[in-house]
């Protein structure tokens, strides 16, 4: 407890175990991006990234967050791993069955 009875303020990276103070080690959190985000960096629609989830279009998530109760997950990707799926993506491809044959 702080000054006039108050509770300290929590300081992330901080925990207090029996007095004594821990700290994480000072590294910057890995930054992954949600399907929204995902669509957003790649320049697509969240719903057309959602067509390709289930046709199974996008690569697999680097970490999957749940609430441990098998209730709704989470996916996120890095931005590497977008990034990487962005410039080795199969393209529509050319559909050749579009023209008729030129006669020669």
């Amino acid at each position: 407890m702080g000054a006039g009875g108050r509770a300290r303020a929590h300081t992330p990276g901080e925990s207090t175990r029996k007095g004594t103070t821990m700290t994480a080690p000072n590294r910057k959190p890995q930054e992954y991006l949600s399907l929204a985000g995902f669509a957003q960096r790649v320049g697509l629609s969240p719903g057309t990234l959602a067509s390709y989830t289930r046709k199974n279009l996008l690569p697999d998530p680097d970490v999957i967050i749940t609430d441990g109760q098998g209730g709704r997950q989470i996916r996120g990707w890095t931005p590497a791993t977008i990034d990487y799926w962005t410039t080795h993506r199969v393209g529509r491809g050319y559909r050749s069955d579009l023209r008729r044959p030129k006669n020669t």
